[in-house]
């Protein structure tokens, strides 16, 4: 290094701060949060909570250095997914009261969830969109994120896993190859490895999307190296994130 024949990567941020670090999403949505400039409020919409989860990734990467991410996007959303339901479910009961509509509660629930499918879609294309163009570090890159998903067989976390895989498959707005986020796919025996599993189909989607987009990076959670399977997760660059022993 003295000689200039190598450099220590980061070496200009040693000491200073820490790399490749995961915000806990689901705490930070629920009791809201204060990123220095002033608080924000829990957010009550799917939309919402994935334009505050940009928001903690930039936030982050701009006291921090390397790579920002989640360790289980699909889950902590879940809930606000379920929360977007119940809101349309509820603007489908108080129109059709007014205006004396279709009242029968299969209909209703379904054109609930339909409505909810395209919000999530929505929040999933404006994530891509975000990671893809919201500046840090004075402007010197995009935010470098990852997000690890996939393993979660709830219907609401499976739902954000199969549109943030569908909005990366689109690309941003001429079709370009996304560059963030890293996708993390969580390969997890008895969930979604084999045919027939609860997440099968997600696995599908995910091998159509690197097939067009280099991407998502796959953690087999079932390695030895992750005696915690619900937690193993990875950044982008492969680097597998554990806590703080120091």
């Amino acid at each position: 290094h003295r000689t200039g024949k190598v450099y220590i990567h980061d070496l200009g941020y040693y000491n200073l701060t820490v790399n490749c670090f995961f915000s806990p999403l689901a705490k930070m949505l629920e009791k809201g949060f204060d990123n220095g400039v002033g608080t924000l409020r829990p957010p009550k919409h799917i939309g919402t909570a994935v334009q505050l989860a940009c928001i903690i990734l930039q936030s982050a990467q701009n006291d921090f250095f390397g790579g920002q991410g989640f360790l289980h996007f699909d889950t902590d959303l879940a809930p606000y997914v379920e929360m977007e339901y119940m809101n349309q479910l509820e603007e489908i009961k108080e129109t059709n009261s007014r205006f004396h509509g279709n009242n029968n509660p299969e209909d209703m629930e379904k054109l609930a969830m339909k409505r909810t499918e395209n919000a999530v879609h929505q929040a999933m294309e404006a994530f891509v969109a975000n990671m893809n163009t919201m500046r840090s570090r004075s402007g010197a890159q995009v935010t470098f994120s990852s997000v690890n998903f996939g393993t979660d067989t709830g219907w609401s976390a499976k739902m954000i896993s199969k549109h943030l895989l569908l909005a990366y498959i689109e690309g941003l707005g001429k079709g370009e190859n996304p560059i963030f986020p890293n996708l993390c796919f969580r390969l997890q025996n008895g969930v979604n490895l084999h045919e027939g599993e609860p997440n099968f189909d997600l696995t599908e989607l995910a091998i159509e999307c690197v097939g067009k987009r280099i991407q998502p990076r796959f953690v087999f959670c079932d390695s030895p190296a992750y005696p915690d399977k619900w937690n193993a997760g990875a950044m982008g660059c492969r680097t597998s994130v554990r806590s703080n022993v120091n």
